[in-house]
């Protein structure tokens, strides 16, 4: 603890080759707004400059961010590393601000949570963390942060980003240090951040006839998403849409497409299928501009990704048929066709 803190005894890779250090890359930043102590668990990125100071991204918006603002002086965090899957999916999943994301995990394992309290900081982690760094979010301390490879597959700026100083780091014995490579898709964090994103908007739109949601792993488990509806009359893909992108959940959303509930939005070939013979884009396609987006987006200019304020445009794609009911008939062999190759294809010596 304290002058004993030395992060170099983790094992904290470079993952990348233009990375401006050692990163923790799959950690769960814990901190309670001293106004309602009501707690909060999210996932930030955190470059280790050295032995005992790590920095932290995290855009003005996040919920640590709108605790630690309120605090004078230091604002406690703790950093638990190698933990539940469930307090993970809990943590990057968008909960509205003031929602306990330990207690959501614990909703998620039908079992609550059990927590310890920290040694140096008035905060609780969970007993069963592999490694625990406390310490304190400094506003006023920067530190020159990047470059790091994203799980957009881009490296991103260097900014001026706080610090969290740490007073003490704890661990189980012989403890695993879990970590997570980011970068080009696809990889684990993109499926870790879309599923959550998928049921958020399945629960909160009301609007009825949604049928499926897809965040693809291609586009970053965040920009691209792709939805299954059954259509109640024109317009209403549109309408589903503009529903989708104002939910909290969606708002890193970036590209929108709708589709018909005969469509698989898991199957890349259907929806290209839908997009090649369903869409006008003078018709069907929006564009609606200056909204919240993702500060890691490579595409928005530089200002907005080194302020954090990021403003993007997004795009609907209506993909549904139009005039479905004059529209033209799909063409398929007769099902029993289908089901004949079913029952010999193992003769046919191809792979599933």
């Amino acid at each position: 603890m304290g002058d004993d803190v030395d992060l170099s005894r983790l094992p904290i890779p470079i993952w990348n080759e233009l990375d401006g250090g050692p990163y923790i890359t799959f950690p769960c930043h814990i901190s309670r707004d001293p106004e309602t102590g009501i707690r909060n668990a999210a996932m930030y990125r955190a470059q280790v400059f050295d032995r005992n100071t790590v920095g932290i991204l995290a855009a003005p918006y996040r919920h640590i961010n709108i605790q630690g603002r309120k605090q004078k002086g230091p604002f406690p965090v703790a950093i638990a590393l190698g933990l539940d899957p469930a307090i993970h999916i809990a943590s990057v999943s968008a909960f509205p601000f003031g929602v306990d994301e330990i207690a959501m995990a614990g909703a998620l394992r039908q079992e609550a949570v059990s927590l310890v309290k920290c040694e140096t900081i008035p905060l609780e982690v969970p007993a069963t963390a592999e490694i625990v760094l406390e310490g304190e979010l400094l506003y006023d301390e920067t530190r020159e942060e990047g470059l790091f490879g994203e799980f957009t597959g881009y490296y991103g700026i260097k900014v001026e980003r706080p610090t969290i100083k740490i007073k003490a780091m704890t661990f189980r014995n012989d403890p695993i240090y879990l970590g997570s490579y980011e970068g080009k898709p696809p990889q684990e964090t993109n499926i870790l951040m879309g599923i959550p994103i998928e049921t958020e908007i399945m629960r909160v739109v009301p609007i009825p006839g949604i049928k499926n949601v897809h965040v693809t792993s291609g586009g970053c488990g965040s920009l691209n998403a792709i939805v299954s509806v059954k259509k109640e009359f024109e317009g209403y893909g549109k309408m589903i849409a503009m529903a989708v992108l104002g939910t909290w959940g969606a708002r890193f959303i970036k590209n929108l497409i709708i589709v018909d509930a005969d469509i698989d939005p898991y199957n890349m070939y259907d929806v290209e299928w839908a997009l090649a013979t369903c869409v006008q884009p003078d018709r069907d396609v929006e564009i609606i501009k200056a909204v919240t987006g993702c500060i890691l987006d490579p595409s928005l200019s530089e200002y907005e990704r080194s302020t954090g304020y990021a403003r993007t445009s997004k795009m609907i794609i209506d993909a549904t048929k139009h005039e479905a009911d004059k529209f033209e008939i799909p063409c398929y062999p007769k099902k029993e066709v289908f089901e004949e190759v079913e029952r010999n294809w193992a003769k046919y010596g191809l792979p599933f």
